[in-house]
């Protein structure tokens, strides 16, 4: 039997929605994968997805979602909280899946 696993990345973008509809798009595009929910806060500039998919899929759609995150930072922008915030992520959704990761 298959099991689901529930992920709930965020992002530190909830103001250009450009942004945020690229990153969900890299999502939906991997196979194995459902996004339930998005919900972006223009006043904390945060977004939080909400993914599910087996342990065979989830990971290479948080991995996607983070190279179309990482993809939408500005220069000016400050890249390591978000990109630590990510890989963290990542890394959780790797260890549920039994992958172990690092």
């Amino acid at each position: 039997m298959r099991s689901i696993i529930e992920c709930i990345p965020n992002i530190s973008d909830g103001r250009r929605q450009d942004v945020v509809e690229s990153v969900v798009a890299a999502v939906r595009g991997s196979a194995g994968v459902r996004v339930l929910d998005v919900q972006s806060d223009r006043d904390h500039n945060r977004s939080v997805l909400t993914i599910v998919g087996d342990s065979e899929s989830l990971p290479a759609a948080v991995l996607a979602l983070f190279e179309a995150a990482l993809a939408g930072v500005k220069p000016e922008e400050p890249v390591y909280p978000f990109s630590r915030q990510l890989r963290q992520e990542a890394q959780q959704a790797l260890e549920r899946a039994g992958r172990g990761g690092r």
